[in-house]
Formats: structure tokens, sequence, C-alpha cells
């Protein structure tokens, strides 16, 4: 097996829910080794999200370890791209300049960003809306869009 790119020991988390203690994680382990595709499947609540809030350095775990390409604690924010449940795009960008911004807002040129955008448009099914406003995407290509800004996020 390869070297684990993403892992999580121990990893717990808990809310501070109405005065009480909202367990929603506890004891996680998971190994992800680089380039594998893994699927996290579980009812509504079941702490998907908030796993994924951890591994992206959104949230804190209240006790474990997270580690992500060799980044922990707040060396997570911001070190890889995430798409979340909704699309959350923003309405006065075209779905080029949408999808350019994770780029944009990481320090590369807009030139750049545009350039790797050009690219995977086509592969993504939206380089004929690329010029577009999120308002006339149906609902699943605006989750295309966002899942391309996240794979953007880091492509060279």
């Amino acid at each position: 097996m390869k070297a684990a790119a993403i892992t999580a020991k121990n990893l717990s988390k808990h809310f501070d829910a109405s005065g009480a203690s909202l367990e929603v994680l506890r004891g996680v382990e998971l190994q992800v080794a680089a380039g594998e595709f893994v699927c996290l499947l579980g009812p509504s609540g079941s702490g998907k999200s908030t796993l994924l809030h951890c591994l992206a350095g959104l949230d804190e775990p209240s006790s474990g370890t997270v580690t992500v390409g060799g980044r922990t604690g707040q060396e997570l924010l911001g070190a890889s791209g995430y798409a979340m449940q909704k699309p959350l795009l923003l309405p006065w960008r075209t779905v080029r300049d949408n999808v350019m911004l994770g780029p944009v807002l990481a320090g590369r040129t807009r030139a750049s960003a545009a350039h790797a955008a050009d690219e995977l448009l086509g592969q993504f099914g939206l380089a004929a809306f690329a010029d577009q406003y999120p308002g006339v995407l149906s609902g699943g290509m605006a989750q295309k869009t966002a899942l391309l800004r996240a794979v953007l996020y880091n492509y060279d």
C-alpha cells in the first residue's frame, strides 16, 4: 500500500448545542493513499461533512489528529480545494470566473488560471457555458462548476 496522503487518528468532534455537548465524531481512524478514491457513506447527521471540514482545516477536531499531505492544524486551511454540498457559485461571475477564483486567490495570475480553466471546461462538459452566469445553469451543471473550481485549485 502507498503511504497515506490523508490520515485521521482517533479523531473526535463535538459541538455545544443548547447547553449540551453533541458528539458527532468519535475515534475516527482513516488512511487514504495518494491517488486513492474514497467515498463516505452514512445517514444524514452521521458526521460526513464534519469529517471533511476537519480534513480541509475548516473546523478543528475536539481531539485526535488530522494530516493531509504532511500538513496539520492551521496549515490545512487553504491547502486543498473543497467542493461543498451546495455549489455556492458567485452569481455575478461567469462560469469561467467562478472556477478561476481559487487559483487567483492563491496567487496565480489571471492568465494562468484562465488557461487552466479553459483546458478543463471542455472535459467537464462546460465549455459552451464558460461565459454564462450561474443563473442559467442546471443544478447538475452548477455542481460540476463547483467541482471544477475545487479541482482547479491545485491544478498545474
